[in-house]
Formats: C-alpha cells, sequence, structure tokens
C-alpha cells in the first residue's frame, strides 16, 4: 500500500512498486510507461520501467520513449539508451522513434547505430523507409553517417538505392 511521506503527502504509486514491476504481466505496459515520465517515481524504479518497456519494444515503449526524448533532460534521455542498449531487442517502434529522436539531435548518431547494429534485422527496414521519405539534407546527411557506421550489407545496400534514388546533386552529396 501507499505509505504517508514526510510532507504529509502519498505517493503516487506504491512503495511495493519493486514487487509490482516485478510481477505485471508483459503485456501490461501502460504502468511502466507512465512511471517512466512521472518526476514523483523514484529514479531508479524509472530506470526499471524503461528496462521494461525496452524489453518490450513495441508501440507503448515507443511512446513512452518519444515522451522521454522530447521532454526529459539529459539523464532520462540517457536512463533510457542504456535500457534499450542493455535490453538488445529493439523493435521497429522504437527504433523509429529514436531515428526520430536523433533528427532533432536529442539522441546521438552513435547511439543509435550501436543498437540498430544489434537489434533484429528488421530494423534496418525502418531506417531504409526513413531515408527514402523526403527529408532536409542534413537529415539525409545524418542517416548516411548512421548507416555509415553500421557493418551490416544491408546498411551499405541502403545507401547505394538511396544514392541511385536521389533526386538532387544536395542529396547525393549527403549521402
Amino acid at each position: 500500500g501507499c505509505e504517508t511521506g514526510a510532507d504529509g503527502t502519498r505517493p503516487p504509486y506504491p512503495t511495493a512498486i519493486r514487487s509490482t514491476v516485478e510481477t505485471v504481466a508483459e503485456g501490461d505496459q501502460e504502468l511502466f510507461a507512465a512511471m517512466l515520465n512521472d518526476e514523483g517515481v523514484p529514479f531508479a524504479f524509472r530506470r526499471e520501467a524503461a528496462m521494461r518497456l525496452a524489453e518490450s519494444s513495441g508501440r507503448d515503449a515507443a511512446e513512452a520513449f518519444r515522451i522521454t526524448w522530447r521532454d526529459g533532460d539529459q539523464r532520462q534521455r540517457d536512463m533510457v539508451l542504456e535500457a534499450i542498449r542493455a535490453s538488445g531487442v529493439a523493435g521497429p517502434p522504437v527504433v523509429l522513434v529514436m531515428l526520430d529522436a536523433m533528427l532533432v539531435g536529442k539522441v546521438e548518431v552513435e547511439d543509435v547505430a550501436q543498437i540498430v547494429a544489434t537489434a533484429p534485422d528488421r530494423t534496418l527496414a525502418v531506417v531504409r523507409q526513413r531515408i527514402f521519405e523526403r527529408l532536409s539534407t542534413s537529415d539525409v546527411e545524418r542517416l548516411a553517417d548512421l548507416l555509415s557506421r553500421i557493418p551490416e550489407p544491408e546498411a551499405a545496400e541502403i545507401m547505394i538505392d538511396a544514392l541511385s534514388d536521389a533526386e538532387d546533386e544536395a542529396t547525393v552529396v549527403a549521402i
């Protein structure tokens, strides 16, 4: 149950949250998403929530991570990256959110490259999809930089295909 704090208020989550985090069903990601971005939750519990979300790698995780990368401080963003890195399971929804965060400078290209390089194969398809969208030259440069850091033949194939599809010289130079 909830205990009253020194200031007389009740915390928004049970003090026994650790046991709750360890026993919540795999499909119940809403609790983890709420914990991750609630500043009233102790940081250790938020880190655990990030780990559980990263392991699920689904849409709920992606949305919670999007909010953290958009609104969170550097410590929170680093916590999410570490959770994704440790899980080894960055599915397409999470990779798409990471790419968006990378394109606006909230996540470093190198961090995304490390995660995508060790994630399941289908994650490169998300990168392929993004690079063929009509993006700014700087976005294409970042995606090309990302692909150049991934030691997979498919990454090189994506860059070659992007060069073939380029509509202007600035895009070719960016790649």
